[in-house]
């Protein structure tokens, strides 16, 4: 049975913690690995041009409408949408806000010191999926997550959370049977039809990464993504 790979966690242009631009990531898809990947800026949806563009130069590929919302308790992906909720918005309204309009919603990264909504609330939020394959996350709380997610019937998906085109592909999602479109991907996350897989991030890399966006947070005077 064929299986199809999308990094569901990407940051580009209108990420400012991000240096690379969709378009670089899409250069670098097949050399990666992927069949498509997720747009998740921060606190913003990409534009319909750039998606446009995109599906236009690269018919081969798939992207996926998303954004990283900063919620109150934390980062939550969102797929599907063409506009993003307000920054700061309380999670149970940003789920009833997101399955109005027809769009999944998965935790990123829960069990992230920083940014993550914390155990607590992953194990209750009613949400559509969890984070379990995080490209800048360790074993330990991968697996965690991973297994909360299981033991609470939710989808597992994976992404890279990259931030530089290297990073793009170091986690996934798989999708199994024909190749999956926009809307096929988000029925998939609703039914969990979905496996993550990739690397987890090796304390050294936690470490570069921890340095990074201490220099970047400086950089931006402490404020927050």
């Amino acid at each position: 049975m064929p299986s199809w790979r999308i990094d569901l966690h990407v940051h580009g242009e209108r990420s400012p913690d991000s240096t690379a631009t969709f378009s670089q990531y899409a250069e670098r898809m097949a050399q990666a690995g992927l069949y498509g990947f997720a747009l998740t800026d921060h606190n913003a949806v990409p534009p319909a041009p750039l998606l446009a563009q995109l599906r236009e130069r690269y018919p081969r590929y798939l992207f996926l409408s998303g954004v990283e919302v900063s919620a109150q308790e934390g980062h939550v992906l969102v797929y599907g949408v063409e506009t993003a909720p307000s920054r700061g918005i309380a999670l149970e309204e940003l789920v009833e806000w997101a399955h109005a309009r027809n769009a999944v919603v998965a935790l990123a990264h829960p069990l992230r010191r920083f940014h993550g909504a914390g155990r607590r609330v992953a194990e209750g939020a009613r949400v559509d999926a969890l984070e379990g394959r995080n490209g800048r996350m360790g074993f330990g709380a991968n697996s965690s997550t991973e297994r909360l997610g299981v033991s609470r019937h939710l989808a597992v998906i994976g992404g890279s959370d990259a931030h530089e085109t290297g990073s793009l592909g170091r986690a996934y999602t798989e999708f199994a049977d024909e190749p999956p479109d926009s809307e096929a991907v988000l029925d998939a996350i609703r039914h969990q039809r979905t496996l993550p897989g990739g690397q987890n991030l090796s304390a050294a890399g936690r470490l570069s990464v921890g340095l990074r966006n201490l220099r970047l947070r400086t950089g931006r005077g402490f404020r927050s993504v």
